[in-house]
């Protein structure tokens, strides 16, 4: 888009909001390159493929912005649970959940996908609509409802299911306009989608092959994604709920239960508001055949919101069966307190009182961070925030260390390897070593002081350059596929070797 000047996406799989904001911070960070001297030319920007990605400049205020509207998310969802208990400790404790998430964090800001876009704005509404729940300008809060779901559902189209919300919540706040205000919101939802992804009117065909194409690739499933299918229903639900056990241990997913119940409990016109649209979308994800766990990252913070309040119900829970029981310096209860009290000219005093209840909380606390800590999963966890250097960094680092200036460097296209640190002292040639056989002896003749960075394919049979030169230093731990995404996993592995 940045390149040639065309607005139109021509692929609408996907809505174009993420498109156009990507497209947007790509050109803020294409100006930083440029004011370092790393680029001049907008043809130089190549292709952003996750998770390592070339001209490190360009993507960073993207990736800044992901980062923000995940921690504006995690803020979002943790007031929620304080306006719908009162209770101040749930802004910090569902953020805190979330953060322990290897799942959220991954596809929250790591990988520059749709989600994290989509969930903000479901997020925001939800936040949105529990702030206006007592609010009399029905008008208003139709016509901001509206606009936050055109947003969501111009970043996901199955984000549409956020209307469910909305009219639960006309019909308990507003029952007398409950229709005007749904088709109130209905209509900006609708103009605001267009104003996300003009070229739904503009360019017709493109957009409804778009849309029926994840129709059909989700409803029917595809052969090349067999790993992926499920029979719709109560398998492919499982399925999901499964992956929160993966990310968030196995205690969690029962005090989540009990946080449902206790929301309701609370207060069941909030809950149902709340919790309308991650249920909804449970349900319309599991009657696809086909699954991907990054679509359902909004109930991952929707679980992260259930299981904080389970948390405190279960905390409630334990103080009260404290004063059930003998408690070091406590009473049981004012039978307890009465019989203290004999012989003295006072009750038994409201400051140990305090000082009971204080210790019965504390020991309470104790309890649940040690069953929570003792169910996470630390291993994947301390993945998540594992800041460990990526092998072509590495690599970079390492050829400006021990690879005289003037040398030439051949570099292999499947590894997408940022270049432009090595540019101003070395002469890079990149080839596409899959495509053509690489002969050592020729490049030795054709290039003076020539090195050779030749990857590990997953297929052995490409790899005779790997195997049989003699490797100067060895990096990174994955093999490389050699597709248009030849490295998903990051971390190539890779030789760097002089013929």
């Amino acid at each position: 888009m940045l390149k040639t000047g065309d607005f139109n996406p021509h692929r609408f799989k996907k809505p174009s909001l993420p498109v156009y904001m990507m497209a947007a911070a790509f050109a803020v960070g294409y100006s930083q390159a440029c004011s370092r001297l790393e680029l001049e030319n907008i043809r130089e920007i190549g292709v952003a493929g996750y998770p390592f990605y070339p001209h490190g400049t360009v993507v960073f205020p993207a990736r800044a912005l992901y980062a923000l509207l995940s921690v504006i998310t995690m803020v979002f969802i943790g007031v929620v649970a304080f306006r719908l208990t009162r209770l101040p400790c749930l802004m910090f404790l569902v953020p805190l959940l979330l953060s322990v998430s290897d799942f959220y964090l991954s596809y929250s800001w790591s990988y520059l996908n749709v989600d994290i876009i989509g969930c903000f704005f479901a997020v925001a509404l939800v936040f949105f609509l529990i702030g206006a729940y007592d609010a009399q300008h029905s008008v208003l809060t139709a016509v901001v409802a509206g606009a936050l779901c055109g947003l969501a559902v111009g970043s996901k189209y199955n984000y549409g299911l956020l209307l469910l919300p909305c009219l639960l919540y006309y019909l308990l706040r507003h029952r007398a306009r409950w229709l005007t205000l749904s088709l109130l919101t209905f209509g900006v939802m609708s103009i605001t989608f267009l104003l996300t992804t003009p070229y739904a009117l503009l360019d017709v065909p493109s957009f409804l092959n778009g849309v029926g194409f994840e129709l059909h690739h989700y409803a029917g499933g595809v052969s090349r994604h067999a790993a992926n299918e499920l029979e719709p229903g109560l398998a492919q639900a499982w399925y999901y709920i499964g992956s929160m056990s993966d990310s968030f241990g196995w205690a969690l997913p029962l005090f989540a239960v009990v946080g449902v119940f206790y929301t309701f409990r609370l207060d069941w016109g909030r809950a149902l508001v709340v919790l309308s649209f991650p249920v909804s979308f449970l349900m319309y994800m599991s009657s696809q055949r086909l699954h991907f766990l990054r679509n359902i990252l909004p109930l991952h913070i929707f679980f992260a919101f259930a299981a904080a309040i389970g948390l405190l119900a279960g905390h409630r829970l334990l103080v009260w069966a404290f004063g059930k029981v003998p408690f070091p310096g406590c009473p049981r209860g004012p039978s307890d307190a009465a019989e203290h009290s004999r012989g003295q000219s006072h009750l038994w005093p409201p400051q140990a009182w305090g000082r009971c209840l204080l210790s019965r909380g504390a020991a309470s606390t104790v309890i649940l961070t040690v069953l929570i800590s003792a169910s996470l999963p630390w291993g994947r966890i301390a993945k998540a925030y594992d800041l460990a250097p990526e092998s072509r960094n590495v690599a970079i680092a390492w050829i400006q260390n021990n690879i005289d200036d003037g040398s030439t460097l051949v570099i292999a296209r499947e590894l997408a390897m940022d270049v432009q640190a090595l540019l101003k002292n070395y002469e890079v040639v990149e080839v596409a070593f899959k495509k053509q056989q690489i002969d050592p002896t020729k490049l030795k003749k054709m290039y003076r002081d020539v090195y050779i960075l030749a990857p590990e394919f997953v297929n052995e049979q490409d790899n005779s350059l790997f195997n049989t030169t003699r490797a100067l230093e060895r990096f990174g731990t994955h093999k490389v596929k050699g597709g248009k995404i030849s490295v998903s996993g990051g971390d190539p592995s890779f030789v760097i070797t002089k013929p």
